[in-house]
């Protein structure tokens, strides 16, 4: 199949980001980092919702309504800068994950440096790894000027 041709248009995949931030600047510096992940990784973030970090239960709002979204059809997935902005734990992570599921949710982690142990199965799912390559060649070229 090749790599496509020079100036041709790939389609971008539009995804909420997901932070979990208190300080309206961290907020605005995730939300920038968020974007520079979904650039290289052929997302493109529409906007970004923000839950409190102390929401610890299934309750958390602005993660219902990246899910309405995703039902929606509006967005394909979620972004979050780490795992941790999902869930602060576990059980809620896991439950998280399943909503997300059942969906049909794609998500994205920018930062999969520090991967929880309830999240592995859906850090390796083929959309993240995929983001994930696309991420680390864009990189690649940048630093390497040929961008």
């Amino acid at each position: 199949m090749g790599l496509p041709k020079a100036g041709s248009h790939i389609p971008r995949t539009p995804v909420l980001g997901y932070v979990r931030a208190g300080d309206p600047d961290v907020v605005e510096l995730l939300w920038t980092a968020l974007d520079d992940y979904g650039r290289r990784a052929g997302l493109v973030v529409v906007d970004v919702l923000v839950e409190s970090p102390d929401v610890r239960d299934m309750a958390a709002p602005a993660f219902a309504r990246c899910i309405e979204s995703v039902r929606d059809r509006g967005v394909r997935g979620v972004l979050f800068p780490t795992w941790a902005h999902l869930a602060p734990d576990e059980d809620l992570g896991s439950e998280l994950l399943t909503v997300a599921r059942d969906a049909n949710a794609l998500l994205y982690v920018a930062d999969q440096s520090s991967i929880p142990s309830w999240a592995f199965g859906a850090a390796s799912q083929a959309h993240q790894v995929a983001a994930d390559q696309r991420a680390a060649q864009s990189e690649r070229f940048r630093l390497n000027g040929v961008r």
